[in-house]
């Protein structure tokens, strides 16, 4: 039975960065009606979808992804979410949903329930409720406005007509890499072995694992990211720099004295 040590680290050291970028974005213009908007009028579209258009996991319909979702849960300490599985979606994706109106909910596409590995699915998911946690949602649906890539996911409905601003969209960006690693070590605490995190993750963007915010990377460096964990491992998280774009998929934590000079 694991011990909560790795969960009160993961806490601590995740969400300190990810928190403060998120306080630093609520205070930009524009960010109200864009997040009435997204957090609200689009999740509700959303989970309307959801609950009658798609299929809910439970104990007789995808077990083995209840069972992990249940594990997820428990090992982050969180109220297990609703599961759903879309066949109508054309990317390997998966996301969470979660506000005032809905329950918390984390989204599979069909494709991605029937590339992946129990690994890769207990990687995702925990990535969610990682997310869910950390009250992600209305952050990343905010996101779909910027039209980053033509692979990042497109909500059902998309109630905001208006165009977002410079400085928003550039904290929107940044936020991301943070965000990511409060998901990934979510993640990471998920995985029934820890230390297989970079080989789930490489296989994952191998077979076309598209994320979220539409990165892919087939072919990716496994050895290239082994080393860069390795570089890493034994220096303070206070003292790591993380690069420009949201290219690199594998982040360490800034502090958030780092955040608030950005």
């Amino acid at each position: 039975m694991r011990s909560s040590a790795a969960s009160d680290v993961y806490k601590r050291q995740a969400f300190e960065s990810d928190f403060a970028v998120r306080q630093k974005i609520m205070g930009l213009g524009g960010w109200g009606k864009l997040v009435k908007a997204a957090g609200s009028q689009d999740v509700s579209a959303e989970a309307k979808h959801l609950f009658l258009k798609c299929e809910q996991v439970g104990p007789l319909k995808y077990p083995d992804i209840y069972d992990i979702v249940k594990k997820c849960a428990e090992r982050l300490e969180l109220v297990v979410p609703i599961v759903f599985v879309r066949g109508d979606m054309d990317k390997a994706q998966v996301y969470s949903v979660a506000s005032d109106i809905i329950e918390p909910c984390i989204v599979l596409s069909k494709q991605v329930v029937e590339m992946c590995s129990k690994e890769e699915l207990m990687f995702l998911i925990g990535c969610e409720c990682g997310r869910i946690q950390n009250n992600h949602c209305a952050y990343n649906m905010a996101f779909t406005y910027l039209n980053y890539n033509k692979y990042t996911y497109r909500p059902v409905e998309r109630s905001y007509k208006q165009t977002v601003n410079n400085q928003l969209y550039t904290a929107l960006v940044q936020w991301v890499k943070y965000a990511d690693i409060t998901a990934n070590r979510a993640g990471i605490i998920c995985l029934d072995k820890p230390g297989m995190f970079i080989s789930v993750i490489t296989g994952l963007y191998n077979k076309g694992y598209i994320d979220f915010y539409g990165r892919q990377q087939k072919n990716m460096d496994t050895d290239g990211l082994i080393k860069k964990a390795e570089s890493v491992h034994a220096v303070s998280s206070r003292n790591l720099k993380t690069d420009n774009t949201m290219s690199c998929l594998l982040y360490t934590s800034p502090s958030p004295r780092d955040v608030e000079e950005s």
